[in-house]
């Protein structure tokens, strides 16, 4: 896959967004990208489904993402990035 100067300023824009959530909000990205339901989200942080909508959308739009989907191969694609390069300095 191509990577453009579109791509690079929307990371920096993203890894921006990131350092900006909180705890709960991280692990409810961690937890979208395996695939868990808002409801499974909510019970596992202790808020409601519907307030869990309510951050993922607008995580979503600080992040310039159409839906989830996009989000979570996004974050898993950051994780991937991280890993190699904390085994490249190993």
């Amino acid at each position: 896959m191509k990577y453009t100067n579109y791509d690079y300023i929307k990371d920096y824009n993203v890894k921006i967004e990131l350092s900006k959530l909180d705890s709960v909000d991280l692990e409810m990205l961690e937890l979208i990208v395996l695939g868990w339901t808002n409801q499974q989200i909510a019970n596992k942080v202790y808020l409601s489904s519907n307030t869990v909508r309510n951050r993922i959308s607008e995580i979503l739009h600080a992040f310039n993402f159409d839906n989830r989907t996009q989000l979570a191969i996004y974050v898993d694609r950051l994780h991937t990035l991280q890993d190699h390069i904390s085994h490249q300095s190993e």
